[in-house]
């Protein structure tokens, strides 16, 4: 039940953007979409799951509030969410990323073993 919430949770967070992942661009494999994108560096793409870990720890937190201690604009992080959105090895990382953290904070966090084992 618990996955369910995180999952969930995760698709709010992700979708609330309007930016679509699914379907996938038509006749472009996904390392051709990726170079063609802009590059993410990794401090962005770290601050991009911290945004949305915080907002899922406090459901009362709005964005630009969260943006404010990072000095960041709210249009400064869409612009980032935007580039995020646009690479599908990125959105399955935050996807990850984000629903680790819920299963962590929920005590159902996977055992290190089972980790190692996938």
């Amino acid at each position: 039940m618990k996955w369910i919430v995180a999952a969930s949770l995760i698709g709010m967070f992700l979708g609330a953007s309007g930016v679509s992942v699914w379907p996938p661009r038509a006749q472009e494999t996904e390392a051709e979409a990726e170079d063609e994108e802009p590059q993410v560096k990794e401090a962005e793409v770290q601050l991009y799951i911290d945004v949305y870990t915080e907002m899922q720890k406090d459901h009362g937190l709005v964005l630009a509030k969260a943006l404010e201690s990072r000095g960041l604009s709210v249009e400064q992080f869409r612009n980032i969410e935007q580039k995020v959105q646009r690479q599908p090895r990125l959105v399955d990382r935050v996807r990850k990323s984000l629903a680790e953290a819920v299963m962590a904070r929920s005590g159902n966090a996977p055992k290190p073993d089972s980790v190692a084992k996938q």
